[in-house]
């Protein structure tokens, strides 16, 4: 089944591929097709989960505000859910990366390595909410 729940409503899950687990997730404003354009490399070897956010993709929407982690604990049960209990490469863009540092701090044992694209390791700065607020309504 693509749906697992969680806390955050529905997380929408694709796997693909076979052999030791890697997962992604992508950045505000996409979804997991982001990633499609690696999956034959990735997969070819190895258990490919791709996520899509809350409020993204085909996940349920979600009218509260999210934290990092909210979301990490999010993805951990989401793959949980899914039968993928073994430690797993997770990897992520821009918000992905801050969630799956979020895993790392939060579930260490659950991460084999970090594949972190575009990100920063600190939280957004104040001065930056009202500019992501405003891309929301666009």
């Amino acid at each position: 089944m693509p749906f697992a729940p969680t806390p955050l409503g529905r997380l929408f899950l694709q796997h693909f591929g076979s052999g030791p687990p890697v997962t992604f997730w992508h950045c505000l404003f996409g979804d997991s097709s982001i990633f499609l354009p690696v999956l034959d490399a990735v997969s070819h070897d190895h258990h490919v989960v791709l996520v899509d956010g809350p409020s993204h993709g085909r996940s349920d929407p979600w009218p509260h505000p999210l934290s990092i982690a909210a979301c990490a604990d999010a993805w951990v049960q989401a793959l949980d859910h899914q039968g993928v209990t073994e430690p797993a490469v997770f990897g992520g863009l821009s918000w992905g990366s801050m969630v799956a540092m979020g895993v790392a701090l939060r579930h260490p044992h659950r991460v084999k390595a970090l594949v972190l694209m575009s990100t920063m390791a600190r939280a957004t700065p104040r001065r930056l909410i009202p500019q992501f607020a405003a891309l929301s309504l666009a």
